[in-house]
């Protein structure tokens, strides 16, 4: 079994290229769940086909805020700044809310 760091939902997370942090076109995305496990970072959003996993990738560099409104920075090995906070939404309705990502993990690392 995985022992998530951290998982928080529903956030609000932003996006750059590491060497475009100063750029005005960050992606952004609200409503997804953050997960980090192992020195990986997963962000997961709801799809029209339930829970989709957009994002998993090695992290380096982070800056977690203890408190989760507030924002939390993740560098990646590849370059990229992810920053996320809970957002002050419930989330009802949304399938992220009750979906155990610990069988995707497996076949993320399997």
């Amino acid at each position: 079994m995985y022992k998530f760091d951290l998982d928080r939902f529903p956030c609000d997370v932003t996006a750059v290229l590491a060497e475009y942090q100063h750029q005005d076109e960050p992606f952004y995305m609200g409503g997804g769940r953050v997960i980090l496990v192992e020195n990986n970072i997963l962000i997961a959003v709801d799809s029209d086909d339930g829970p989709k996993i957009i994002f998993f990738e090695e992290y380096t560099i982070s800056d977690i805020s203890e408190k989760p409104e507030e924002d939390s920075i993740i560098y990646t090995k590849s370059g990229k700044m992810i920053v996320f906070s809970v957002d002050d939404s419930c989330g009802c309705g949304s399938r992220l809310r009750g979906w155990n990502p610990y069988k995707t993990l497996k076949r993320l690392k399997g």
